[in-house]
């Protein structure tokens, strides 16, 4: 899906499902999954199920297995407010968050990080493997609360402002939201006009993760990228929604980068830069069934190589919809080249001047 032409004497490859003004991506709903109780019942003010147990100590060693929606294992539950964690603190609960994490990964069996219901505020956090649960999953992660940045740039050291590295056979799941505070953070990004500047944080940053699922978390106005995936393989994201406001900068839904057997299914991403963005070294990306609409291409000037100069291709599955191409003036590089557009699956609407003619839609 492409738009082909040259300005100058450099090629522009416009993109469809990388690069427009306000993208909407969008498939279907995720349901949400039964909430799991606490079984320590150490906090019974906020539970994250119907019933409660005694009190019980820390959880180190065996403990009272559970099922999700669809019978998958939590094992042992490690629940942030054991560990420390407060909701709707101001401070960073990015230590006790890291020691539940710890002491989950390092568990000799099935073992699940608990957030329940709540605003949980995080700075810069790391979560490190390997973990040394059994496989296919090695750890569980089951988020029903709110995870909020800390709106200041000067908390971050580097690019993300949460990490997760190094695991093999990692689920990150549940109805919670990962809320980047982009308003506060996307006054400072200055990459339009300068090209040496500094990236602000993506939401979540997943480095050398294997055998992964990431399902129906809620991503809200991330700083940088809200999803970054690099040196990952065998990684799905399903029933994930993702949403910035159109003219946040550099908001894109994901950035995969030297990656492969990437899938993305049942999403939903509206930001303010590109929906998904392959980077360097990635193969084996699957998005399914992309809707497109909304997108409009305007006062394109240049020069195109090769005689298809506009081509628009859609998913035969989901139509492209309310594509507007406004002023587009593409001549031959060739003189004598004639020059053509193609629409395929795509409702394109035209204003000013075209060149070459709008094209015939193609069937699917």
């Amino acid at each position: 899906m492409a738009i082909l032409s040259r300005t100058g004497t450099r090629s522009i490859a416009f993109v469809l499902c990388l690069a427009w003004f306000f993208c909407q991506f969008k498939v279907g709903l995720a349901k949400g999954l039964h909430k799991v109780p606490d079984p320590s019942g150490a906090h019974p003010a906020a539970p994250l199920g119907g019933h409660q147990k005694p009190p019980g100590p820390l959880p180190a060693g065996p403990g009272a297995q559970h099922k999700t929606h669809g019978a998958a294992r939590l094992g042992t539950i490690f629940n942030v407010l054991q560990f420390g964690a407060r909701s709707g603190a101001r401070q960073s609960q990015s230590q006790p968050f890291v020691r539940t994490w710890r002491a989950a990964c390092d568990f000799n069996g099935p073992a699940s990080v608990v957030v329940p219901p709540g605003v949980f505020t995080l700075a810069e956090t790391v979560f490190q493997g390997p973990c040394k649960g059994p496989p296919p999953t090695s750890i569980t992660v089951q988020i029903q609360g709110t995870l909020k940045a800390v709106g200041d740039p000067s908390e971050y050291s580097d690019k993300y402002w949460i990490s997760v590295e190094h695991v093999n056979g990692l689920l990150i799941t549940g109805s919670g939201t990962i809320d980047g505070s982009g308003p506060s953070v996307w006054k400072y990004d200055d990459c339009k006009g300068n090209t040496n500047c500094a990236s602000l944080p993506s939401s979540m940053y997943f480095n050398e993760v294997q055998n992964a699922q990431i399902k129906g978390l809620r991503f809200l106005d991330s700083m940088g990228f809200h999803m970054h995936i690099s040196n990952c393989a065998e990684f799905s994201i399903i029933g994930v929604h993702i949403n910035a406001p159109r003219d946040s900068p550099n908001t894109d839904g994901m950035h995969i980068s030297r990656s492969s057997k990437v899938k993305v299914l049942r999403t939903t991403i509206g930001t303010g830069d590109d929906c998904i963005s392959i980077g360097q070294g990635a193969v084996d990306v699957t998005p399914s069934l992309v809707k497109l609409s909304d997108i409009t291409y305007e006062d394109i000037r240049g020069t195109s190589s090769t005689p298809t100069a506009v081509s628009l291709s859609c998913s035969p599955g989901a139509a492209c919809d309310n594509l507007m191409l406004n002023n587009i003036n593409l001549q031959p590089k060739i003189p004598t080249m004639r020059l053509d557009a193609t629409c395929t699956n795509a409702k394109v609407k035209y204003i000013g001047c075209q060149f070459p003619p709008p094209c015939a839609p193609h069937p699917p």
